[in-house]
């Protein structure tokens, strides 16, 4: 049996960040919840992670902090960009990688979680 994907979640609200791991959950993922960008950095450097959920502004370091180091190991497609609302030349700064999805205010639980299955399923690849 594959090992258990595990979802590294950075979410500054908590409610909303237990909420999505619950539903992440019953979907058999393991989520590690971060409410601020530096401990969710050091789970990173620390941890081995299938997929980054995160908000942009976060206390500390940005969500593109966390998305330049993500890509060092990973694939830009195992990323997903919770935005509180749209701004046109937002996926200019984070590195211009079309695969990057974004979701906006009000988040939508179950396209977060269908989002994460279709990238964790086994016809894509994880790590690069």
């Amino acid at each position: 049996m594959p090992p258990t994907p595990t979802i590294l979640l950075v979410c500054e609200e908590m409610i909303l960040a237990q909420t999505i791991k619950f539903v992440l959950q019953k979907n058999e993922f393991e989520v590690v919840v971060c409410h601020e960008g530096h401990t969710a950095l050091e789970v990173l450097k620390s941890q081995s992670i299938d997929f980054l959920i995160t908000e942009i502004l976060l206390p500390f370091y940005s969500g593109f902090d966390l998305v330049h180091h993500f890509i060092q190991t990973h694939t830009s497609e195992n990323i997903l960009l919770l935005c509180v609302f749209d701004n046109p030349g937002l996926m200019e700064r984070s590195l211009n990688f079309e695969s990057i999805r974004q979701l906006y205010k009000p988040y939508d639980l179950q396209e977060i979680n269908q989002i994460v299955k279709e990238r964790l399923s086994p016809t894509h690849t994880i790590h690069q």
